[in-house]
């Protein structure tokens, strides 16, 4: 218990500070707002009306935009990061990249919304010099957000994105939970949905954890690792499930487009297809990353079935946790909807930060 306890602190005073960055952000609204309409938005609100007036109205869509980006091609060119840069597997041509594709959205997605804030007359007076200000600082935002990003990488996650969009999750629960506390009552929601909600947060955060573990010891025994070990060792977690979400989108938009939307589909049907759809790619991006693994190693071939084993488990896990996950959502209201992605992001990033930690104060075997 105690070893667990300091584990836990690490990835706790790494997230404490982030979000501190995002909640006062979150609080400072942009330039060239009218005050009255500012008003107006916040009376009675619970804070989610200014969170989108603020300079961080981007949150982290442009940054996750940009690097899933850059993972899918490092997936399609099987790019393997140098030895000598183990813990920050990027090259500079390629970070650069990244950030001029980053704040490219950033500045896209900022224009629009500023475009959006002149139509419903939220700016003040001198709309014309507003909007290029508020542009000019959700940008700036945006690339505050970058650096934080990558000041704070885990060895084995590589990017500090992961704990950004863990700390904004946490920083959500008590708005979120509000609405069903209060539902719960006065007798509009039942006490078994706060049971189904745990069972499948502990559950499944416990499978996580365990095929976790497991994905470790298979990749560091099945070789010599050399210089590439620790390197983003457990990136097949946290990417494949969230790139299959980013492009799954994509693909059934690209579908109906070619059908000319001759679908003829329900509400329901739709986002069946749609989890049909991220479900069908996981496994591509898992064995995507399984193979960049035995790249990194020095005899693959002796260490392929091994891998690509475990990289089966990995997949056929996070298939049947977005499922279920995406099912308890839609058919049970749940008082925290956590669903797949967000749940294994979250445990995969505390889990690396954790042993990050746990090593750093001499507690690792």
């Amino acid at each position: 218990m105690d070893r667990l306890l300091r584990i836990a602190k690490y990835p706790a005073s790494l997230l404490l500070p982030i979000a501190v960055v995002m909640v006062a952000g979150s609080n400072i609204p942009l330039p060239g707002l009218d005050t009255e309409f500012i008003a107006r938005q916040a009376s009675g609100d619970t804070g989610r009306a200014m969170e989108r007036l603020s300079i961080l109205a981007l949150g982290l869509t442009p940054i996750l935009n940009g690097l899933a980006i850059g993972e899918i091609c490092r997936l399609i060119f099987q790019w393997c990061p140098a030895p000598d840069i183990a813990t920050r597997s990027i090259p500079p041509w390629t970070t650069i990249l990244t950030r001029i594709v980053v704040l490219t959205v950033a500045a896209l997605q900022a224009h629009g919304l500023a475009q959006g804030l002149e139509a419903s007359g939220a700016l003040n007076a001198d709309a014309a010099a507003a909007k290029p200000v508020i542009v000019l600082t959700l940008v700036a935002s945006t690339a505050v957000l970058l650096w934080l990003s990558e000041r704070v990488g885990i060895p084995g996650l590589r990017h500090g994105l992961w704990l950004l969009w863990s700390a904004t999750f946490f920083i959500s629960i008590p708005g979120n939970l509000a609405g069903p506390i209060e539902a719960t009552r006065v007798g509009a929601m039942p006490a078994v949905n706060w049971l189904l909600s745990a069972a499948y947060i502990v559950l499944s955060a416990a499978a996580v954890v365990a095929v976790n573990i497991f994905w470790i010891k298979s990749v560091y025994a099945s070789g010599s690792w050399g210089s590439h070990r620790n390197l983003d060792v457990l990136s097949i977690f946290a990417w494949p499930i969230f790139l299959s979400s980013y492009a799954g989108s994509y693909v059934l938009m690209l579908s109906i487009l070619l059908t000319q939307g001759n679908w003829q589909l329900s509400g329901i049907a739709l986002k069946a297809a749609a989890s049909l759809t991220i479900a069908i790619l996981i496994p591509v991006f898992v064995f995507g990353y399984a193979r960049l693994h035995l790249k990194a190693l020095e005899d693959p071939a002796n260490s392929r079935s091994a891998i690509y084993s475990a990289a089966a488990i990995i997949a056929a896990l996070e298939i049947l946790l977005f499922l279920i996950g995406s099912f308890l959502v839609e058919i049970v209201d749940l008082p925290l909807s956590l669903n797949g992605v967000l749940l294994i992001v979250v445990v995969t990033t505390f889990l690396a930060a954790g042993q990050t930690g746990d090593r750093s104060q001499g507690f690792d075997k």
